[in-house]
């Protein structure tokens, strides 16, 4: 299981590592306590998050707040690696906001 939990520091990509970023992410003040998505990542392919609309919401409304995500893992599993690399893969992560306006 993956958890999703709101940046709440700037940070640059390609220059943010675990050791330099507040141990990354769990120093506090870098990242929200509470997690607003979750999934469960298994095999190679896609994993789909579904984020609290009220985290969009703050976003939209006050966007200088949008630090984007830290995914972390739940489990303790020493085997366990998860990644995906932004515009240096054939395949890279991508937003799909989907919603409902009634």
């Amino acid at each position: 299981m993956v958890r999703g939990y709101r940046a709440l520091q700037p940070w640059t990509d390609g220059k943010i590592w675990w050791n330099n970023w507040g141990q990354g992410g769990s120093h506090p003040g870098y990242v929200d306590e509470t997690s607003v998505c979750r999934a469960k990542v298994s095999e190679v392919g896609n994993t789909y998050f579904v984020i609290n609309p009220a985290v969009l919401q703050g976003w939209l409304q006050q966007p200088e707040t949008n630090h984007g995500l830290l995914f972390k893992n739940t489990q303790v599993d020493a085997n366990f690696h998860w990644w995906a690399h932004g515009d240096q893969d054939n395949h890279p992560p991508k937003l799909v906001i989907g919603y409902d306006v009634n």
